[in-house]
């Protein structure tokens, strides 16, 4: 058996390649796996996902639990503030709206067991050595054409996949897997979107702020002095007084980190315009919240280019206290990965820095 694995925190995983070969081949006896590597997410979710290159030549990616993670049942919100990574099986869901209702290139999935681990495996896709969108070297016309099919799948997914209420995907009681997701390995498939958990997910305003208030009462106590509370609750009280987050009506998935660190595509030496484009699940959906499309991942600084917002064809920034508001949506993903759990120095030294920048900002924000 190979040497374990490292996990994205820097342990050691017992799921070695010998285990990846199994899971592929159960789901894709066609496929063998070649090689892996370690995805590094944004925001720490307790999964770890590998990226698999397959033959015949094309890429799948597999997301284990580490055997205290949240695959089957997520740690409640009082354990993990703000919003807490989500269930396989809510994920699992996600992903199957989003394919349904959009062009957002996430591919079909499947769930199961191996070794001590749960597994989520996505089908093969014909790309080949993703690499970040982030980090891609791509030239004009290839980058314009990926960032407008982007605009496009973004609009469908805040169009076309809304919610009843704001705040975090709830779970239903398990009903037969095949009524929602035929095909799937795991019996816990039925998790569904359902009633409103409280009277304050009706409002924008009250979810995103009580979502804000959990992460900023739950820091980590090496670094509550670092960052500057009293700035930012004197200017959430002017944000709330001024009902800054309330032009956000109608409960749209976001899903948060659905960034252009976590959409892979394909480096392209041939000229081609056409460029292969994946959203791995785990990676993208981990932390879905229903909320304002504002804040998308993709919107955060330096934002997207003229060829996405083409794509998405409406402009989400009109007026000075919308930009405030996106100032909000930054500190708070910032303080979402400040807080998650296995975070390295990095991470903390990139988020702590965001925190105090964007506060900063905020002092003197316009919020009318």
């Amino acid at each position: 058996m190979a040497a374990p694995a490292a996990t994205q925190d820097g342990s050691l995983s017992t799921f070695a390649l010998e285990h990846m070969k199994l899971v592929v081949h159960e789901h894709h006896p066609k496929h063998t796996v070649i090689s892996s590597e370690v995805a590094h997410p944004v925001i720490r979710n307790g999964y770890t996902t590998y990226i698999l290159t397959l033959d015949p030549p094309s890429t799948s990616f597999l997301t284990i639990s580490t055997p205290d993670g949240p695959a089957v049942d997520a740690e409640p919100p009082s354990e993990v503030p703000g919003i807490p990574p989500h269930s396989f099986e809510v994920i699992a869901h996600l992903a199957e709206r989003i394919r349904t209702h959009t062009s957002m290139p996430i591919p079909d999935l499947v769930l199961g067991d191996c070794d001590t681990h749960r597994y989520m495996l996505t089908a093969p896709q014909p790309i080949r050595k993703p690499v970040p969108l982030a980090n891609a070297a791509l030239d004009e016309r290839q980058r314009a054409m990926v960032d407008l099919k982007l605009g496009q799948a973004f609009a469908q997914l805040h169009q076309n996949v809304q919610n009843d209420w704001f705040g975090l995907p709830a779970v239903a009681d398990p009903a037969p897997a095949a009524a929602l997701l035929p095909g799937f390995a795991s019996s816990a498939l039925a998790a569904v979107l359902t009633g409103a958990p409280s009277d304050t997910a009706y409002s924008w305003q009250e979810t995103f702020t009580g979502l804000l208030e959990d992460i900023l009462h739950h820091l980590p106590p090496a670094h509550v002095d670092a960052v500057p509370l009293e700035d930012i609750r004197a200017a959430l009280c002017r944000a709330i007084g001024f009902y800054l987050f309330d032009d956000a009506e109608v409960p749209a998935l976001v899903t948060l980190t659905g960034c252009q660190d976590m959409i892979y595509v394909q480096e392209d030496t041939t000229g081609e315009v056409e460029v292969p484009i994946v959203l791995p699940p785990a990676l993208a959906l981990c932390h879905a919240v229903f909320g304002d499309p504002l804040l998308e991942g993709m919107f955060m600084p330096p934002g997207p280019g003229e060829a996405f917002m083409e794509g998405y064809k409406g402009a989400l920034i009109v007026f000075p206290r919308q930009k405030t508001k996106r100032l909000w949506y930054t500190l708070f993903f910032a303080l979402l990965a400040l807080t998650a759990k296995r975070r390295d120095k990095q991470d903390e030294e990139w988020a702590l820095k965001m925190i105090r920048e964007t506060a900063e900002a905020l002092k003197t924000a316009p919020t009318y």
